[in-house]
């Protein structure tokens, strides 16, 4: 198939809309080359709310490794209805390593009371320009 508009002009219009992840989503599956562009706003910021999410992520970028370094944020946000503990215990904090543009992890309606739960998480520190409980 003959391309309509050049590679760098396609590229621009998915980039204005990184803002939009249901719009990225879409492109993402109308077009096959449109695919890396669209992850690489899709998996900027990463949402958490379940073990199911955690799962598929994991599985996700174990599969394509390449995919890691897009990932800038992270925020666990557990749905309260279900036990946030599990989550939170659940998240493997030393993988957090095998993201190397990680800049933000961010964990939500957790109780971090736990000295050792924090400890956990000062482990990226030194890398991490926000750790948010």
């Amino acid at each position: 198939m003959t391309r309509l508009f050049p590679t760098e002009i396609e590229e621009n219009l998915l980039d204005l809309l990184s803002d939009h992840p249901q719009t990225l989503r879409n492109c993402a599956l109308t077009c096959r080359r449109w695919l890396p562009r669209s992850r690489c706003h899709l998996l900027r910021a990463v949402s958490l709310r379940t073990r199911e999410d955690l799962a598929s992520l994991c599985g996700f970028l174990d599969v394509d490794p390449q995919c890691r370094q897009w990932v800038r944020s992270v925020v666990m946000a557990p749905i309260v209805e279900k036990d946030t503990q599990l989550v939170l215990e659940t998240f493997p904090v030393p993988s957090l390593a095998a993201l190397p543009n990680l800049r933000r992890w961010e964990i939500r309606g957790a109780d971090m009371s736990d000295p050792s739960r924090r400890r956990a998480l000062l482990c990226h520190k030194a890398t991490l320009a926000r750790l948010g409980y």
